[in-house]
């Protein structure tokens, strides 16, 4: 009988224990479900984002281009499926180039410059060279 006495409170004290161990583990299950449910939210907004992403095309690079006052396109050509090459040559002194090549750059489709030749007539002209990269994704 003296057994069973010790035993009882044991058992209580055990299953209390267990209780809270148990939910303790259920709060931090649903924290972490959250917690993933978050992610997931937030990588379908950026996935719904890329498919807004604004289409760019040999039309749109020319139409960007052929705005500019003294520049002439010499040659257009893909370089792969998302690359688009051009050489333009620019007239003008440096500031002229270098306020052109700053408006170029602030375009959406804009990747980098790969050369630039500068060449001096005997009149003080200037005329620029320049080969770019766009992004062409249409």
């Amino acid at each position: 009988m003296f057994k069973n006495t010790i035993y009882k409170p044991i058992m209580v004290i055990l299953c209390l224990i267990l209780f809270v161990f148990l939910i303790v583990m259920n709060f931090n299950v649903r924290q972490k479900i959250a917690e993933n449910e978050a992610k997931l939210r937030v990588i379908n907004e950026n996935k719904s984002d890329d498919s807004k992403l604004k289409q760019f095309g040999f039309t749109e690079i020319l139409e960007g281009l052929s705005e500019k006052e003294k520049v002439k396109i010499n040659g257009l050509r893909s370089q792969s499926n998302k690359e688009a090459a051009v050489e333009l040559e620019i007239l003008g002194d440096i500031s002229v180039v270098k306020s052109t090549l700053e408006d170029i750059k602030n375009k959406d489709n804009y990747q980098r410059i790969n050369n630039i030749k500068i060449n001096k007539d005997e009149n003080s002209n200037n005329t620029t060279k320049v080969n770019i990269d766009f992004i062409k994704n249409k």
